[in-house]
């Protein structure tokens, strides 16, 4: 079940990431971004019921680290992009 969970919400965030691209949208880059960090949250610290064991995935933690650096760069390049072209639109 844990799995399931894992893979629902690194679908929704790469579809998120996809969208935020397409349309050029902040809200969806930084939703995009909360799932990621909410992902590799659930993956730091993993306990199988039952058990005491406790383990992590540091391949998925990997990858949700770079994607929340590719997001943050693409919420600031459009943050710089907007600031130029309302300063374009004032003159």
């Amino acid at each position: 079940m844990i799995e399931s969970i894992f893979i629902l919400s690194i679908s929704m965030g790469f579809v998120l990431f996809i969208l935020a691209i397409e349309q050029e949208s902040v809200i969806y880059s930084l939703t995009s971004m909360l799932m990621f960090i909410f992902t590799m949250a659930g993956t730091v610290y993993i306990r199988a019921p039952g058990t005491p064991e406790v383990f992590s995935e540091p391949g998925m933690v990997g990858l949700c680290i770079a994607f929340i650096a590719i997001n943050i760069m693409w919420t600031i390049m459009l943050y710089m992009d907007f600031q130029y072209w309302s300063r374009k639109k004032m003159r």
